[in-house]
């Protein structure tokens, strides 16, 4: 089995994995989206301002720096450990002690101060996971980290249902993120089979720093990127408008953790592996972008044209205001396959320098983006953030050139012909459910129109890009059969004509 089919066969595992967290988490969010409101869903929102700054130094960036890593000795293991859970602790205590000043700086009021202590409590939880989940994702073991993180959904979901069902409110998000820290942190520390030790030196201490400060930095800079909009959304429109612009942006992070996260993951991984065959990571890239687009553009799209009736159904008319926002916020997502392809690859290959740099353009450009949109809105501000992603595009583009040969032509028309198709089918889609709203019950509607959506894209993808439809064809025959050889002959396939020139 070649590498690139073992990597490929790791992200199927993966993605099922996410299938299973979409489910579970999508009805928790609608039972606790009616429950609570956007008033409530916006002040929790916002101790991602705060809380998020930590993790980036007490989980992302030692998680990232652990995989990419040629060699790792058991010293930089423990030392990893150790000084993640240091920084989550003292985190942990300072945010406690500044709730107050930072819910009056937010805007959150009363209630952010209240739960930011315990919201908090989340940061030594994932320190502690850091060493294990960092080791299923550096030796590929994609199967084991989706039943982690499947395991963890259904847990955090069935405590956040339980508490809102009996009124606890906002609570019910806090106790969500505490049980899914706590169940990740269980089911990683089993699966991995690693336990902390003593054992470590200075150097390996002073290992890490060295090679953590651009993935800090690059970090630091993307979450400024990151919650900036929350910020000032709240300091210039108020906690709803940011219970509506985050809904929107968790129902894009989930089609983002079911379809794109996997493929950064994997290519990360293999890009890691690879760093001196070019050629490999040329192949790995590119068929990933593709793939990724297949699966994704029709996702994102599909859920703007079933937004005006989806939202009111399932969440409730006062959640209505979320809708424009859901429709532009899933147009200039179908960037996101390439866009996260390009950062594991400058990632993967030891650029943490590279990706700071980019990171830095991305905030200024969002500061400038944001002040010019805030007057016009929560819309306008989606759309500004959007159009951010557009603007940073060519520069990503040229640094993966330098890295594998791929030209700036070749990602941007990646997914060219899955957007045309998804593009069609999204029209299709809500002028069927304009119609079918009319004479059925919302629920019947949306189902019909979801599916002779899939049918269309199916049937105009053969239009635009064959190719992938023959891929897609091939895929979903060998699945009905339960064939996994079939499955993975498919996907070796489709490197393998993605890797020729013109495919």
């Amino acid at each position: 089995m070649s590498g690139f089919d073992r990597l490929a066969r790791g992200a199927a595992w993966n993605v099922a994995g996410k299938l299973v967290q979409l489910g579970v988490t999508m009805a928790t969010l609608v039972v606790v989206a009616r429950l609570i409101g956007p008033q409530a869903w916006g002040v929790f929102a916002l101790t991602w301002v705060s809380v998020g700054l930590i993790e980036i130094f007490a989980t992302m960036a030692p998680i990232d720096t652990l995989v990419q890593r040629r060699d790792i000795a058991p010293g930089h293991l423990n030392a990893t450990l150790w000084a993640s859970l240091a920084v989550g602790l003292l985190g942990w205590g300072g945010l406690a002690l500044a709730a107050q000043p930072l819910a009056e700086l937010l805007g959150g009021g009363p209630m952010l101060a209240e739960i930011l202590p315990a919201r908090a409590a989340t940061l030594p939880l994932g320190a502690l996971a850091v060493v294990p989940v960092a080791l299923l994702m550096r030796h590929a073991r994609f199967k084991a980290l989706a039943a982690v993180e499947s395991i963890a959904s259904i847990v955090s979901s069935v405590a956040g249902l339980a508490l809102a069902w009996w009124g606890a409110g906002v609570w019910s998000l806090v106790a969500m993120e505490l049980a899914r820290a706590g169940t990740t942190l269980v089911a990683a520390s089993a699966v991995a089979r690693w336990r902390p030790g003593m054992a470590m030196r200075g150097h390996h201490l002073t290992d890490l720093l060295g090679f953590n400060a651009n993935t800090w930095g690059a970090w630091g800079v993307m979450y400024c990127d990151g919650q900036l909009p929350r910020a000032l959304i709240s300091r210039s429109l108020g906690a709803t408008a940011v219970g509506l612009y985050s809904l929107a942006l968790r129902i894009y992070e989930q089609v983002v953790t079911l379809l794109i996260r996997p493929a950064y993951q994997v290519v990360q991984t293999g890009v890691a592996r690879a760093q001196d065959e070019r050629d490999a990571v040329r192949e790995i890239s590119i068929a990933t972008m593709r793939a990724s687009a297949v699966l994704s553009c029709p996702l994102f799209l599909g859920i703007g044209a079933l937004a005006p009736v989806l939202v009111p159904t399932l969440f409730g008319e006062e959640w209505s205001g979320a809708v424009p926002v859901i429709q532009v916020m899933m147009l200039f997502a179908i960037r996101s396959p390439v866009a996260m392809v390009q950062m594991a690859i400058v990632r993967g290959m030891g650029k943490a320098h590279w990706h700071l740099g980019v990171s830095v353009v991305g905030v200024c450009l969002s500061i400038a983006l944001l002040l010019a949109s805030l007057p016009w809105g929560v819309v306008a501000v989606a759309a500004a953030m959007g159009v951010r992603g557009l603007l940073l595009f060519p520069l990503n583009a040229m640094l993966v050139r330098r890295l594998t040969g791929l030209t700036v032509r070749e990602q941007a028309l990646a997914g060219a012909g899955a957007f045309a198709s998804a593009l069609l089918m999204a029209a299709a889609t809500w002028a069927a459910l304009s119609w079918l709203a009319s004479y059925l019950p919302a629920p019947v509607a949306l189902a019909l129109a979801a599916v002779g959506g899939a049918l269309f894209y199916w049937a105009v993808l053969r239009l635009f890009s064959p190719q992938a439809a023959r891929v897609v064809d091939r895929v979903l025959g060998a699945l009905a059969r339960r064939d996994l050889v079939a499955v993975r002959a498919a996907l070796d396939g489709a490197r393998e004509s993605s890797s020729r020139p013109g495919a």
